[in-house]
């Protein structure tokens, strides 16, 4: 008998335990509004539409969500409190270590296939003076601010007639993550960068030409390595900054600093994460830094 109820207690006890992993992981899943909207695992991508814009060709990304990183005053939220916010029944809770969050991307908006090349850049700046890192036409541009990786985007929208500009930082890692939930977006294997991207395990200590790695699963090409990229913002990245980018809303940057994101040739294999970011004076060019441009749809 007392084997019986020994057996009986461990038993609850392990559905017990059960029961509470399984509702601590469901409380980092998406919300069942974004599922029923979306579909899950997180979906989005390209709608198969493609522009050429004075040589740049442009992807088409749909609207849709993704899980990134989020920054906030106090300590990772008790379980209560994000499971209150998964069912839509409490505000999202903060934290001061990024922790992940579900935000929907509610607009299309286009993004280069590719990083900007020299060749591409000297139509609009012909005295640019390439750097020995990256020498070939097709390498993609580097020793440009961020000031004039905007002036560059500024001249194609007057050429153009469409709002091209520096992509955000939401959207940069929406378009890199390509719907995936691992640290690149092939996966957690560092062991499998040199497939999808020049880093420094196998860049030769340059930049390569564009598009010479594997695409990510949206066929966007150097996400990951090759040169880090300017984006439109400033390095703050918590939840307000995060949900008015995807409102479309400039975010107030008050400080000379700008983000780039996505690693590339010459620091280490690990700064590629589809979530790595960090911030420069915006007057500061160097070697292994440039850009891609982004518009959104004028009628979204």
């Amino acid at each position: 008998m007392r084997k019986r109820r020994l057996v009986i207690s461990l038993v609850v006890l392990l559905l017990l335990v059960g029961i509470t992993v399984i509702v601590w992981k469901v409380a980092d899943w998406p919300p069942p509004r974004l599922i029923l909207k979306y579909g899950f695992p997180p979906t989005g991508g390209p709608t198969g539409r493609t522009r050429v814009i004075e040589g740049i060709e442009f992807v088409e990304l749909s609207p849709g969500y993704v899980s990134m990183r989020v920054i906030g005053p106090a300590a990772r939220p008790p379980l209560r409190e994000r499971l209150k916010a998964w069912l839509g029944l409490g505000p999202a809770p903060s934290s001061p270590a990024p922790w992940p969050r579900w935000f929907e991307f509610p607009r299309r908006f286009w993004i280069a296939r590719t990083e900007i090349t020299n060749l591409c850049y000297e139509t609009v700046d012909p005295h640019h003076e390439r750097m020995e890192d990256s020498m070939e036409d097709n390498s993609p541009v580097v020793g440009v601010s961020w000031e004039e990786a905007r002036r560059f985007c500024e001249t194609i929208a007057e050429r153009s007639g469409l709002p091209i500009r520096l992509p955000n930082s939401s959207e940069w890692e929406y378009a890199c993550r390509a719907g995936s939930t691992t640290k690149f977006s092939f996966g957690n294997s560092v062991r499998d960068l040199p497939r999808y991207a020049w880093c420094e395990t196998n860049s030769e200590g340059r930049a390569h030409a564009v598009a010479t790695r594997d695409a990510n699963p949206w066929g966007l090409f150097d996400m990951h390595g090759n040169v880090a990229e300017w984006c439109e913002g400033g390095k703050s990245y918590g939840e307000d900054a995060i949900e008015a980018e995807l409102r479309g809303e400039e975010v107030a940057c008050g400080y000379a600093r700008r983000t780039f994101r996505g690693g590339d040739w010459l620091w280490p294999d690990q700064l590629c994460m589809s979530d790595w970011r960090s911030s420069r004076d915006r007057r500061y060019a160097v070697n292994h830094i440039g850009f891609r441009p982004a518009f959104s749809n004028p009628d979204d």
